[in-house]
């Protein structure tokens, strides 16, 4: 081969290797902005087109405007004068509403007071030679007399007690309970109903006022408080 055809070959070569750089590099640059279109044509399409909303209840359930109709409450137009009072629940023990007889008696007959009622005042007490103060009435009757019912009412308990003895508790209704103490035998059982003037016991003693006259030690409680029995039971 001559030496111009060589040279020819060298300069196609050439010419060749130069254009095939410009070639790779121009369809790499297509490439990267075909990519780049198409993220931004994605992003662009997202944007415009959010999701809807998923509804769970039926579309049709809805007015056209979309609105919802309530129902007006009723409005109370008239305010009563009576003043408030809340409900009262009825007491759980049925013995207080048992009849209650219109007045109430001594319990021991002919008996008398020897000692009242005070519970403010000390009084002065043989047995232990002190002074205290008497939550009772003292009515003085001879040992072994009989002790009644000093109205109607329900026997509640019958027990003993260091000081005070044997006694009978009765309710006799309209709150008012009366414990007879200082008795000897009993004539009736808890649960039993009494009426004025029954018999319940015969008079015994009472240990905490031996030193005084045979009596009968009656105490009074009004809606639960201790009492002045003469006053409870309108005797004074």
């Amino acid at each position: 081969m001559t030496d111009n055809n060589k040279n020819k070959n060298n300069g196609i070569s050439k010419f060749l290797a130069g254009k095939t750089f410009y070639l790779v590099l121009a369809a790499c640059l297509i490439a990267v902005g075909v990519a780049a279109w198409s993220a931004v044509a994605s992003i662009n399409n997202y944007v415009a087109t959010p999701s809807e909303p998923e509804y769970t209840e039926d579309i049709n359930s809805y007015t056209d405007n979309n609105e919802v109709s309530i129902p007006e409450a009723p409005v109370q137009n008239t305010v009563s004068d009576e003043p408030y009072e809340s409900e009262r629940s009825e007491p759980s023990d049925t013995t207080s509403a048992q009849p209650v007889a219109s007045g109430f008696i001594m319990p021991v007959k002919s008996g008398k007071v020897q000692k009242n009622y005070d519970d403010t005042t000390l009084q002065y007490s043989a047995t232990f030679n002190d002074l205290r103060i008497h939550l009772g009435v003292d009515i003085t009757a001879e040992t072994g007399s009989e002790v009644l019912a000093s109205g109607d009412g329900t026997v509640t308990k019958i027990y003993s007690d260091a000081l005070l003895g044997k006694i009978i508790e009765i309710d006799h209704g309209n709150g008012i309970t009366l414990k007879y103490c200082g008795l000897s035998d009993t004539a009736v059982s808890e649960g039993d109903y009494v009426t004025i003037g029954d018999k319940i016991a015969t008079l015994g003693s009472v240990p905490g006022e031996s030193a005084d006259t045979p009596h009968l030690h009656l105490e009074a409680y009004k809606n639960g408080k201790i009492a002045s029995p003469l006053k409870a039971l309108n005797l004074e």
